[in-house]
């Protein structure tokens, strides 16, 4: 197994070793591997990465924050409506309880990602190849900062993605005492949990800092 416990990197596409989730009774999922190994390679060189994304929440928060300040001070007492029996007994359905802006479900129009419907998304957001579909990337961008990427952001987050792709060794450990018939999705749930000790955001809680510079171990701890 010393080869799974070999740092990987999400931009050298690498099949899971062939032993890796037979070892111990095949306790790992191979369905979990594809999670942890695979990845996409996109060509980088010549385009610009200088409008990163964590520049780019840096320029977004302070006026994120001052408009949630003002929604607080001018509708901070106002009922957002009528809370139930039934509402309460059938899980809180229909409850207003939080600010969510990334998507909406509506009946008639079907799901929308910030704004967007998926078809629009499917011509907006930049793309590996001219017929194919748009990249991850480009959707996690729109998701954080509610702006459409440009196709040079979205390669400079692909880039900057499997830098960080580092996979602590215990991640492995943890995969191969699970049990073979565990679901894929409790395997990465349980993979990335066990990321935990190494959180950089842990690390700073632990030490305290103030809640307007959560930025950087929140962005760097994830």
């Amino acid at each position: 197994m010393k080869s799974t416990r070999l740092l990987r990197r999400l931009g050298t596409p690498m099949p899971a070793p062939a032993n890796a989730w037979q070892r111990g009774n095949r306790r790992t999922s191979p369905q979990i591997y594809p999670f942890l190994f695979c990845g996409h390679r996109v060509a980088t060189q010549g385009l610009s990465t200088d409008c990163e994304l964590k520049c780019a929440l840096a320029e977004a928060i302070p006026s994120q924050r001052d408009r949630l300040k003002s929604i607080k001070t001018a509708f901070g007492s106002k009922s957002l409506g009528e809370v139930t029996v039934n509402m309460a007994l059938g899980g809180m359905r229909g409850v207003p309880g939080l600010l969510w802006e990334t998507s909406l479900l509506d009946a008639e129009d079907g799901i929308r990602f910030r704004g967007h419907t998926i078809a629009e998304l499917q011509q907006k957001l930049p793309k590996a190849c001219p017929s194919g579909e748009p990249l991850p990337e480009g959707l996690l961008w729109l998701f954080l900062t509610g702006n459409m990427p440009s196709k040079e952001q979205v390669v400079g987050l692909s880039a900057e993605l499997r830098k960080r792709a580092d996979i602590p060794p215990q991640v492995f450990n943890v995969l191969e005492a699970l049990p073979a018939r565990t679901h894929p999705m409790t395997q990465l749930s349980c993979a990335i949990m066990s990321m935990q000790p190494d959180s950089k955001f842990a690390r700073a809680y632990q030490n305290g800092f103030r809640k307007t510079d959560y930025l950087d171990p929140t962005f760097e701890g994830s």
